[in-house]
């Protein structure tokens, strides 16, 4: 391994027991600035202590928990790891360090598929099989250090759905979105208690619990050391990529998983992991291939990483009566996942100048502020919570262009994505926002009306559908005996984000409800009765969702 060429200088000492290496991120060969590495900070004895992304300008800030001989690790998706020289902090020293890399590309293009893997990964070593676990390690390492690290505001889609055994198509949805400031959308159990106990377990009621993986189980020693793993080649779905794949050593154990990494040949990224289970203790001629689940992974604009779409699917056992004694069960596909709609990146916590913004948070539905709400700078990772009349300020803020966007139940329940704007901050003065929930994000209060809403999901992919007709009918009746019914049809098109809105709904009224395409029904119809005033969320099915 190469080791690039450095430069060391000892700054002034800072309060005591605090360590820093601070330092810079830079191209060997031409001296730029390099965003987006990774860098490790390893003990004497190689063991992690700290890490971290370099950010605008190749900079970063190491805070070293204790005075010894350290070594920084550079990372980068694509390229060979660098490693320094031996650093020397002493008690509340300053270090300052220029990481001069010298770019070497990884070839996963030329990897030959050989089909033979290795077993126990830490190990030993095999070549085609440790170049390309090294690439999958790098990504799932900055996913699990920002779980642990970095926070940031978020949302997400969380769904349950029901699918057909055989064909797969969506019977069943219900979606909720849910916001917050933090990171990992869903954890697994740790790689040992895995697998004494087993993926699949049986519960006392007699129902059955399944586990899927994440990134920190993927990582451990435990899971390394009792799964085989070998280089996959891609198949027509797969096209441009090349698969790690793993099983477990011992295939006479508890439910366990086998599945495939994949990371995309040119550049080295991890795109997706998917497994499936070993075997399905809940019936035996019940097949294995449906149920599993998968995790598509995303690379941030900062260089970090995040599961972006995942789920994972299950079998649902169902009692059928076929007459009025014969009874059978059937199976289906239980599902269970989400989706990131909204992250904002890490950026420079750090950046400070002389400007404040302030302003508030309101709900325009209710004319009511908005307390509690998470309001956040996406380009500099700065965040605050308004207060009980909906007030947030921040202070020591760069002036220039900033994105500010702001997260909360309410609009978590009426179904709004998170939609960032720009506020121009003025240099060394006062900035005023204001941020609202719209007006027309729901009905009007009313006390003898309600309102429906919610998103219109693909059939088949159970994704939802932007730019789909949405038709609701009811029947009105006359003022007299003598006067006729009248139909009423009221007609919406979804978002971009698959979400519809009707208001002015009669109550104690039976309503009709579906997605319809060129006048057709096109999904399932739903039969509603509102009881009282309010929105009533409701799920639809498209069969023909625009792509």
């Amino acid at each position: 391994m190469a080791v690039a060429a450095l430069a060391l200088a000892v700054a002034g000492t800072g309060p005591v027991s605090a360590q820093i290496i601070r330092g810079q991120v830079v191209d060997g060969a031409t001296q730029s600035p390099m965003s987006g590495a990774f860098i490790v900070l390893l003990d004497s004895a190689g063991t992690q202590r700290g890490a971290v992304l370099s950010g605008e300008g190749g900079t970063f800030i190491l805070h070293v928990p204790e005075a010894g001989r350290y070594r920084l690790r550079a990372e980068r998706i694509g390229y060979a790891d660098m490693l320094s020289e031996p650093l020397r902090v002493a008690q509340g020293q300053t270090v300052t360090y220029r990481f001069g890399i010298t770019v070497k590309a990884v070839d996963l293009e030329g990897l030959k598929i050989t089909g033979k893997g290795r077993c126990r990964m830490s190990r030993e070593v095999g070549a085609e099989t440790s170049v390309l676990w090294d690439e999958v390690r790098k990504a799932l390492s900055i996913a699990v250090w920002g779980d642990r690290e970095r926070g940031v505001p978020y949302q997400t889609m969380l769904w349950a759905r029901e699918r057909d055994l055989r064909s797969l198509t969506v019977s069943t949805d219900t979606v909720r979105l849910t916001s917050g400031y933090g990171r990992a959308p869903f954890t697994s159990e740790s790689a040992r208690s895995l697998g004494a106990n087993g993926f699949i377990r049986k519960l006392a009621d007699g129902g059955y619990m399944f586990y899927g993986l994440d990134a920190k189980t993927l990582l451990s020693d435990d899971f390394l050391a009792t799964h085989c793993f070998r280089v996959e080649k891609a198949g027509r779905d797969q096209k441009g990529l090349v698969g790690l794949g793993f099983e477990p050593i011992h295939r006479n154990g508890p439910p366990d998983i086998v599945g495939t990494l994949w990371v995309d040949q040119k550049t080295a990224e991890l795109r997706y992991l998917e497994f499936k289970y070993d075997k399905i203790p809940m019936a035996r001629d019940l097949p294995t291939r449906p149920f599993g689940g998968r995790m598509d992974f995303r690379r941030l604009g900062n260089g970090d990483w995040v599961v972006q779409h995942w789920w994972l699917r299950m079998p649902q056992s169902v009692v059928v009566s076929v007459g009025p004694v014969e009874r059978h069960v059937q199976f289906r596909i239980r599902e269970q996942g989400g989706e990131i709609r909204f992250i904002g990146a890490a950026g420079t916590s750090g950046a400070e100048g002389r400007s404040e913004l302030s302003g508030i948070v309101y709900d325009s539905t209710r004319s009511v502020p908005l307390a509690r709400a998470n309001v956040f700078l996406t380009d500099i990772n700065r965040a605050t919570t308004t207060d009980f009349v909906g007030h947030f300020r921040f202070n020591d803020l760069p002036a220039g262009r900033h994105q500010i966007a702001f997260t909360h139940p309410r609009a978590d329940a009426l179904g709004l994505a998170v939609s960032a704007r720009t506020v121009v901050v003025d240099p060394n003065r006062y900035t005023s926002v204001a941020l609202a929930v719209p007006r027309d994000a729901a009905c009007p209060a009313s006390g003898t009306t309600g309102g429906v809403l919610g998103f219109v999901d693909d059939i088949h992919s159970g994704e939802p559908a932007p730019g789909v007709a949405v038709r609701m009918t009811w029947w009105n009746a006359g003022k007299s005996v003598s006067s006729m019914t009248k139909r009423v049809a009221h007609t919406d098109t979804t978002d971009a984000h698959g979400r519809y809105l009707f208001c002015g709904v009669p109550l104690d009224t039976d309503v009709d409800i579906a997605a319809v395409d060129g006048g057709d029904i096109d999904g399932p119809i739903v039969k509603l009765k509102l009881e009282a005033p309010g929105l009533v969320w409701q799920e639809l099915l498209a069969r023909h969702a625009n792509p």
